[in-house]
Parts: C-alpha cells; structure tokens; sequence
C-alpha cells in the first residue's frame, strides 16, 4: 500500500521522499522520482506530512520509537498519517506520543487495495482533531473517492477492525455455501447465481472468482487477514462482549496460515474449507 500511495503522489506532481524497511521495494520507484532517505528519523527532519503504511502495531512503534525513529527528529507542526492498520489503543498511544512532540497525528486506515490507490478510490476513515482535515483533504483526495469523518483518534481504527472482521466471515459463509452445494450434487454455477439473488450478492461479486481461482492475485494475504481478525477479537475483549463469527473466521484462517497460504490471496481459505467439507 505505501508503495501505491507513493507511486499515486509521483504522479501527481508531489515531491516524494520515502524510507522502507526492506529499501529494494523503494529502490522500484527512484526511477519515478522517489527520494529515498536511510531512515524515519531523516523523514521526521524534511517531510511536513508524513504517510506510515505498515503491517501491525508492533511495526508501528518501531518506526516511531526506535533508535532512528521518527520521534527523533520530528518537526513541530508536522502531520503524520497513519494507514495501518492497528488497534484502536495503540493509535490513542501514538497520538500522545506525536502530541508531545509537537506534531499531529491522524488515525487514518483505509479501505481498497494498491489498485485503488492507482485509480484514486480508496475509502478513508478519518479519526482525529477534525480541522486537521481541511489541511488533508487534497492530498486524501488524490488517494480517495469518500472520507469518513468517524471522531476522535482510534475511533477510525475501530471501525477498520469491525469492516475486516466482516469480510473474511463472508468468504467462509461464501464457500461454505458452494461447498454445500457441491456436496448436494448441485450445479456451482447455478448455486452462485441463486445466491446472487440473495444478501450475498456483494461477496459474490468481490470474492466468488478470488475463492475459485488456484492463483488470484494477491492484493490482501491471508496472513494479514489472521492479524486483523486477532486484533478484533482482542479489541472485542477490551469492550467486554463476546465474538462468535469472527472468532471462528480468526480460527479457520489461522488453520489456514499454518497450512502454508499465509502469502496467497486472503479468500484462499477456500482451500481449507473444502478439505474441512471432505472435497479435496
């Protein structure tokens, strides 16, 4: 996704600088215009707004408080956004850290894939001091079609959780679904055209070709996938009430990502489930 936002900038004119944990993936860019500096700590000493797009918390405090990091050298008055895809506490303890610094932080997931970013139609979830979104709004807009005002910091990380846990359930019911049908001597296609009838409908546009196709292309892994249904369970935990769907998904995929699918398409879970149904 940080590669994609980068690329999406070049192209629109801005002047790009960029650091990466594994610099090869930077390197693909320099020929586009991509500044590439040896750390975040030489980031926080140009840049007036700052991206982080990583996988998970821990990679997040990493960028923010190690040895070269961020908080080093940040600026005052700087704006960091973050994509990531977190947990709502952590983005709370972010924002207090970037606070003492001077700076602002923004809890900024989004929804879509690398594609999306090229094509400018992310979905934004906005979570933060809202006048900071005046300052934003261009450069969000050149990522995404809708921006979602959800409140304060870690309120937009919450509801990433809640959309991610709703996606991997709706794969599962999908394939089980097909499964079923399968297993009842039912037409695959017929299934899934009379399913399209019904509240499926969405999944079976987005997901019904990834879950059937051995090799889709991999724009969300599954191993990403495991990570965010664990952090909703988690957070889940923190609110006090129970999961049920998605805690079952997090189970499947987990079986899943110890089966070696970790870096496939996430809707691969598919496979597991029709040897779970007895299909393969």
């Amino acid at each position: 996704m940080g590669k994609a936002i980068a690329r999406r900038f070049l192209k629109k004119g801005y002047e790009v600088l960029g650091w990466n944990r594994t610099r090869k993936k930077a390197e693909e860019l320099v020929t586009e215009g991509l500044i590439i500096l040896d750390s975040p700590a030489a980031i926080g000493e140009q840049a007036d707004v700052i991206f982080l797009a990583v996988a998970d918390s821990p990679a997040v405090e990493a960028v923010l408080f190690s040895e070269n990091g961020l908080l080093k050298s940040l600026k005052e008055g700087t704006i960091v956004i973050n994509i990531s895809t977190i947990m709502p506490g952590d983005a709370i303890r972010f924002h207090k850290a970037i606070k003492e610094h001077g700076a602002y932080y923004i809890d900024c997931p989004v929804l879509g894939s690398p594609r999306d970013i090229e094509q400018g139609k992310l979905i934004i979830l906005f979570g933060g001091d809202q006048n900071l979104l005046s300052k934003v709004r261009s450069l969000l807009e050149d990522l995404g079609e809708k921006i979602f005002y959800m409140g304060d910091v870690g309120k937009a990380s919450a509801m990433k959780l809640i959309f991610n846990m709703v996606s991997p359930s709706l794969v599962i019911l999908l394939g089980e679904a097909i499964n079923m049908g399968i297993k009842a001597g039912l037409d695959v296609d017929k299934v899934v055209e009379v399913l399209s009838e019904g509240p499926l409908r969405s999944a079976i546009e987005r997901y019904h070709h990834k879950i059937m196709n051995p090799n889709p292309p991999v724009t969300f892994t599954l191993r990403l996938m495991v990570k965010d249904l664990e952090y909703a369970n988690r957070f889940a935990y923190e609110l006090g009430m129970p999961l049920f769907i998605p805690a079952t998904a997090k189970n499947i995929y987990s079986i899943a990502l110890a089966n070696g699918l970790g870096d496939e398409y996430h809707a691969r879970v598919y496979k597991v489930l029709k040897r779970i149904s007895g299909l393969e």
